[in-house]
């Protein structure tokens, strides 16, 4: 009785471990089913990111999720982007496991101008062992910014951390810690 008590109270406290988590991503343009998409006169490019965070020291941690390069537009033309956009989130540390987000993009984008939009919905993924990706977004969604703004690079950041636990989650510590309580209280009586 006393070992399945522990048991079950190591896998609770498992579950609210704060991992170190190593991952990279991709990114690939519905048009194209790659990582470099062509509108007009211009083209668009996804730059993979990722990296290696200690949830211990913060959870959750800000991520860089990649960046979409738009230093291929270089003429003035507004061009319509409009396209579906998936983001593949590859961890590696604690388990291995793969998720991705689809987004949308809309607007249009020029050398010297943007109102190119992605938006992604729903905007967290959750793999094993309870690690979420959450991308950060304004209302409205990401600017995709111009080549003439910041060199034409737009960052998409966000937040892992560890996802809120299950109930069932909970109810194991609840289980752990009752068991433990009559386990004293046998010993005392």
């Amino acid at each position: 009785m006393k070992k399945i008590i522990l048991a079950i109270g190591v896998l609770a406290v498992s579950a609210f471990a704060s991992p170190i988590v190593q991952f990279t991503t991709t990114g690939m343009f519905g048009s194209t089913g790659t990582a470099t998409a062509a509108y007009g006169p211009g083209t668009l490019t996804y730059v993979a990111g990722g990296g290696v965070l200690d949830l211990a020291l913060n959870n959750p941690s800000n991520a860089n999720f990649g960046e979409i390069d738009a230093t291929g537009f270089s003429t003035g033309v507004d061009t319509s982007v409009a396209d579906m956009f998936t983001l593949t989130f590859n961890q590696v540390l604690p388990t291995g496991d793969t998720g991705s987000l689809l987004g949308t993009m809309t607007g249009t984008l020029a050398f010297d101008s943007s109102s190119g939009r992605l938006s992604f919905a729903p905007t967290t993924v959750t793999l094993a062992p309870n690690v979420a990706y959450t991308i950060v977004q304004p209302a409205g969604g990401i600017l995709i910014v111009p080549p003439s703004t910041f060199g034409g690079v737009t960052t998409l950041q966000g937040l892992v951390g560890t996802a809120v636990p299950e109930p069932a989650t909970l109810g194991l510590i609840g289980i752990a810690l009752t068991g433990l309580g009559l386990l004293r209280r046998r010993r005392l009586v």
